[in-house]
């Protein structure tokens, strides 16, 4: 498989340099790899002052047990583009007899350039197979619970060896050609293991070429060990791995890897890499990459010219969010106020957990304080696949909101959420809720925060919100001359029957002048019953009594389906109109 080639001579002159110390240091003409556990990968590292040959040796494996089939083998990679020069496996003789039989004496003559290599002996289950859940469970699957017997009989036997034919052939620490390429990068995250969330800032000070290269794990549309660069000031995503714009990087079909070139303008960006808890380069569940140390991400300056715009990270340039409603947990209800003083633009950023993107279990939405009118919900903005679990969803997106005040609210149901993860977590678990910025840094003063449990707005003329089960409320108010005024009232109702619902009564003349039924309402959002009433009547001049009645479930906070889209005002609202 041959990989990306930019900056390939400027890798291998950086890497020589070390090269020509090691030649004169006593040589070692040989490699042995063994004490081979399944899961795990052992190398070595040599290079070649001239064109030579290299013998490789041993006993390598393929034990079947019940359709399982794990193979140990090993292959040859080249320490300076990350390309397998050989590799067992692509052998049809070995690969036959490994297929037929446990044990296979390996005895074969490798023609190599003079340059840097690193040599790879494993134990992994092929694709074909269920992915084996650590070393006790690979005992299990093939020898049985004994695992000493595999220790006494075949671990001792599994060996591979490289010796030096010819091209002068020396044997360099196993770590060093990796580490001095992490080393001459901008970033690099590699050996990346289990459970991991890595950030690594940077920045650039004019447009930029880059060269992106990462190894992770993903199937079909799912992605679980992988990276992305997001925008320090503005949190927009500028490069994401994916599945369906990588490459097969070698070993289980699962392992994937990205090679690119990408361009970026100047600017302090993050890039991250996040794993699951499973398949790293800690323990592999099945057949590891062709490139184990490199499970993770690296990024080089694509050219000379493009290193010199390489610069200091700028933290006082971010512009930070202004709210932060995050790491969200189970049966969370959360919200925050916010006043604008004048038009502007704002950047929402928002995980939530749903199959169907228009009836999420966690999001979140942003009402009018004032009329309480619903300016955003997350179910209607445009859902990405945010990483790891299906049903793991994810919005970024610009909005326009006039001077005012709002309210911003989150809410969760009883499972998968911040580090309660019943499938895999998002791509960024620590922002499981919903964040906000402005587009333009200096709009940041022209924002104040208030506590929503204290606003009441100016507009209410009188209310009856949050209303829970077996509720019958009432509030008297007072009209002094002819107007109109506009009802917002949220409830129960399906079948044509409303359940929980508002009317308005005259006291003067003890009738009702207006009733929330079931033809008046339309959706609430969430379950098919929450039923919505948003309209204006007029109220002559009088007394009046707001009243609102509820029966013995679903209600404000004790929902037993999803409650409506803008929860906070379940119950009955009267306002001015202006």
């Amino acid at each position: 498989m041959q990989r990306h080639n930019s900056g390939q001579k400027i890798w291998f002159t950086f890497l020589m340099s070390f090269f020509v110390f090691v030649t004169t240091a006593k040589a070692q003409n040989e490699i042995n790899l063994s004490d081979i556990e399944p899961g795990y990968v052992e190398y070595g590292a040599f290079s070649l002052t001239n064109d030579g040959e290299v013998r490789v040796t041993g006993n390598v494996a393929g034990f079947e047990k019940w359709g399982q089939k794990t193979y140990f083998y090993g292959w040859i990679l080249d320490a300076t583009s990350r390309n397998v020069v050989w590799h067992m496996l692509d052998i049809r003789d070995i690969r036959d007899q490994l297929n037929d039989r446990d044990f296979v004496k390996v005895d074969e003559r490798v023609k190599l350039n003079s340059g840097l290599y690193e040599v790879y002996f494993t134990g992994g289950a092929s694709s074909n197979n269920i992915e084996i859940n650590g070393i006790k469970g690979f005992f299990r699957k093939i020898f049985g619970d004994d695992q000493r017997e595999f220790r006494r009989r075949y671990r001792d036997e599994l060996f591979l060896k490289v010796t030096g034919v010819s091209g002068g052939f020396s044997v360099i620490d196993k770590n060093k050609f990796a580490n001095d390429l992490s080393k001459s990068a901008i970033l690099s995250v590699i050996r990346t293991g289990d459970n991991e969330y890595v950030k690594k800032p940077f920045a650039l000070k004019g447009e930029t070429k880059l060269r992106v290269y990462a190894i992770g794990e993903g199937t079909g549309d799912r992605i679980f060990d992988y990276a992305w660069i997001y925008n320090a000031s503005t949190y927009e995503k500028v490069w994401q791995m994916s599945t369906r714009r990588s490459d097969y990087a070698g070993g289980a079909d699962k392992n994937i890897m990205v090679d690119d070139d990408i361009t970026l303008p100047a600017g302090n960006y993050i890039a991250v890499y996040v794993t699951d808890d499973s398949h790293s380069f800690n323990e592999w569940n099945q057949m590891p990459p062709d490139d184990p140390q490199f499970w993770g991400l690296t990024i080089w300056p694509a050219t000379d010219k493009d290193a010199k715009n390489i610069t200091a990270f700028d933290q006082s340039e971010i512009n930070k969010p202004f709210i932060e409603i995050i790491r969200v947990r189970d049966n969370e209800f959360r919200k925050e106020g916010f006043t604008l003083k004048k038009d502007m633009e704002i950047i929402i950023h928002a995980f939530g957990e749903g199959y169907d993107k228009r009836r999420l279990s966690d999001f979140g939405w942003i009402v009018n304080a004032e009329t309480g009118e619903k300016v955003w919900h997350m179910e209607k903005a445009s859902i990405e696949y945010g990483g790891g679990a299906e049903k793991n969803r994810m919005v970024h997106e610009t909005i326009k909101l006039k001077k005012g005040n709002y309210i911003v609210y989150y809410s969760t149901d009883g499972s998968h959420s911040y580090e309660k993860w019943n499938a895999a977590p998002p791509f960024d678990p620590e922002r499981w809720g919903i964040s906000l910025w402005t587009v333009n840094k200096t709009d940041e003063n022209s924002i104040s925060l208030f506590d929503p449990e204290n606003f009441q707005s100016e507009k209410v003329i009188s209310q009856i919100v949050r209303v829970g089960n077996r509720a019958y409320e009432t509030k008297s108010f007072k009209i002094d001359k002819t107007q109109q005024v506009r009802i917002l009232a949220i409830g129960e109702g399906s079948s044509g029957r409303m359940y929980d619902y508002g009317w308005i009564e005259n006291t003067d003349t003890k009738t009702i002048i207006w009733e929330m039924t079931y033809r008046k309402t339309d959706s609430a959002g969430g379950a098919s019953k929450n039923r919505k009433f948003d309209g204006i009547i007029t109220l002559s001049p009088g007394n009046y009594k707001l009243i609102y009645e509820s029966d013995d479930s679903h209600s404000y906070r004790g929902w037993n389906s999803t409650p409506p889209h803008n929860q906070e005002m379940y119950g009955i609202t009267l306002m001015r109109v202006e």
